[in-house]
């Protein structure tokens, strides 16, 4: 019985490997490469005000309650 699982294995890490070295071989290709066919464009800029304060908390409840 331990006979066929180490055959197993060897066939496993043996098809695992080719599969690796076959994907591998494969050129890569830039997906949606040509869809934007000018690389400069603007966002603009947009500026806002935060305002931050500070809460001290005394305690939590994580008993899985919604708060």
């Amino acid at each position: 019985m331990k006979n066929i699982f180490k055959k197993g294995t060897y066939v496993g890490v043996l098809f695992l490997s080719l599969a690796g070295i076959i994907s591998c071989e494969k050129d890569f290709t830039d997906i949606g490469s040509g869809v934007i066919s000018n690389n400069e464009f603007s966002t603009g800029e947009v500026v806002l005000e935060v305002e931050i304060t500070q809460n001290n908390i005394t305690s939590v409840r994580a008993d899985n309650i919604s708060l």
